[in-house]
């Protein structure tokens, strides 16, 4: 071969080469690629197997658990049984959660729930000594033991009549009789010509809203009753009597709006209809509450068949305080100060710890040891019951530096893009300046979870009877759970409650005044002694 010939082979082989290489590196490039698609697969799996079968715990100790274990869930029953079990009694069984120390007598807690007493006696022609004879005397009853017994709800149909009176001499005597008629015992009607009473409506809207039986269901139960009691008649029910409600409601945002922080929230629900037209859009459902240190206690409920910016504006447009949300672009504009939520950030650094990490080496879980720390901090203030200025004062001397070294940490990540990671960062980078909102306001909390808290109980309903048939029903449902919502937060029994604003506001007329609604605000004074839970 010449050298020619050679040099242009060698050429040939440089050109191949070159190919190769091109080749290969597209390639690498495209095996990169899936292997980081792959990943962030996996922690979509991860993270999608933590939310069906993990804890939901949010605490630390449980962050490292993925799918839980079958044989453990399966085997329930049997691995409960083995530990020590007491039988409840009449000083434990009046507890929210579980038995405690005895802080009450059994007079005491007699006074919480209605007692029978069922006592036995000697027959007479027993009460006398088989030894001599003599009459026996009583020495005293002892009661030896008690048990929790429940009886059905009574349904009953209650009609109201009046009596009329004549005079028999002037019946005779006088051109005309005397007629005299008694006092009308009904009720002013919550609903004009309905035989729907107050107690009926509150208790379709407390088993509804608050246990989360759909209205198909509570048909159900009350055709088995014998009661024809339609699903139609009743929704038609709850939106007439939410009117009667709306004027509570109404105020109830007028003290929001003069809260100095208020928590902002939001969540999706179906309806199907608007003006009679299919709606196809998803619609949602607007939550606000104010923070536990706040004047009052309310949790709010708003409709809107949108989650866009103008919502939140016309929501939130005069308010001037401090909203905490979860960060959602559609907040923001308006004249208040935009805070953001610790606990948003810490739960997308949890979902992003690999299943492989059990020691917490990772960067995610390095970033929530971090933001637990400064929850701890808080934790530990709130418990210690800190004056503002205390708060303050931890805040700037504790929490500041801690943020300040966490953001540094960050800077030096540099996470895959598209990963649960990256989107960890991205979030308390691009939320920074919300973030930092809590160190000079000793108000606001360094989490949204108050709001988070009032959405939950519309979900859990939500999950059973899944959508509201018109925009109409939504709306009353806001209205419905506002009231209740905010009677659970003031410690009220949300039934007796509803019973008593359904009875009494319809004697205050189409429009009531404010001092009206005041008297029936849930921390009014004239509020009945019935509607308040027994303190536990």
């Amino acid at each position: 071969m010449t050298r020619e010939e050679l040099i242009r082979e060698n050429e040939k082989l440089k050109e191949e080469i070159a190919d190769l290489k091109k080749e290969n590196d597209s390639l690498k490039t495209k095996t990169e690629s899936q292997a980081q698609r792959i990943d962030n697969l996996m922690e979509q799996l991860l993270k999608r197997n933590k939310a069906l079968f993990g804890r939901k715990s949010e605490q630390e100790k449980y962050l490292m658990d993925g799918q839980m274990e079958l044989p453990n869930v399966l085997n329930e029953a049997e691995a409960e049984s083995g530990g020590v079990y007491h039988e409840p009694t009449e000083e434990t069984i009046i507890v929210k959660a579980h038995a405690r120390k005895k802080k009450r007598t059994k007079a005491e807690l007699a006074q919480q729930l209605p007692v029978k007493n069922t006592m036995t006696d000697l027959a007479e022609t027993q009460k006398f000594c088989d030894v001599c004879g003599s009459k026996l005397e009583l020495i005293k009853r002892r009661f030896h033991s008690s048990v929790l017994k429940i009886e059905p709800e009574r349904i009953f149909m209650e009609r109201y009549g009046r009596s009329i009176y004549k005079c028999p001499v002037c019946e005779k005597t006088a051109d005309k009789s005397k007629i005299v008629i008694s006092e009308d015992p009904a009720p002013v009607p919550v609903i004009p010509k309905s035989m729907a009473s107050a107690s009926i409506l509150a208790y379709i809207m407390t088993v509804k809203y608050q246990l989360g039986v759909p209205l198909y269901r509570q048909e159900q139960y009350y055709h088995r009753r014998g009661i024809a009691l339609p699903r139609n008649t009743m929704a038609n029910w709850l939106i007439r009597s939410a009117e009667v409600l709306r004027p509570v409601s109404e105020y109830l945002w007028v003290l929001a709006y003069e809260e100095p922080v208020l928590h902002g929230d939001e969540t999706p629900l179906r309806v199907l209809t608007k003006n009679g037209k299919p709606l196809d859009k998803k619609a949602q459902m607007w939550v606000c509450a104010t923070p536990e240190n706040g004047t009052y206690r309310i949790a709010l409920y708003f409709y809107s068949d949108s989650r866009n910016k103008e919502t939140a504006e016309s929501l939130y447009k005069h308010y001037k305080g401090t909203l905490v949300t979860d960060g959602m672009k559609s907040y923001g504009s308006g004249d208040y100060v935009h805070a953001g939520c610790w606990a948003h950030a810490r739960r997308n650094f949890a979902d992003g710890i690999p299943k492989e990490d059990k020691s917490g080496t990772s960067a995610s879980a390095q970033a929530l040891k971090r933001i637990d720390a400064m929850f701890r901090l808080e934790a530990e203030a709130k418990k210690k019951k800190f004056t503002e200025e205390q708060l303050l004062q931890m805040r700037q001397e504790k929490i500041l530096p801690m943020i300040t070294e966490f953001y540094e940490f960050i800077g030096t990540l540099k996470p895959l893009g598209g990963s649960q990671l990256f989107k960890a960062v991205g979030y308390v980078k691009n939320q920074k300046e919300k973030l930092l909102v809590f160190l000079n306001n000793p108000k606001v909390e360094m989490s949204n979870n108050i709001a988070e808290r009032t959405v939950k109980p519309f979900v859990i309903c939500r999950k059973n009877f899944l959508f509201c048939d018109t925009e109409k029903g939504a709306e009353a449902s806001a209205i419905i759970c506002t009231i209740i919502e905010t009677a659970n937060r003031n410690n009220l029994n949300p039934y007796e409650y509803l019973n008593y604003l359904l009875t009494v506001l319809p004697t205050f007329g189409e429009n009531p005044t404010v001092s009206q609604i005041k008297s029936v605000m849930p921390w009014s004074l004239t509020i009945p002694a019935v509607c308040r839970n027994p303190e536990l």
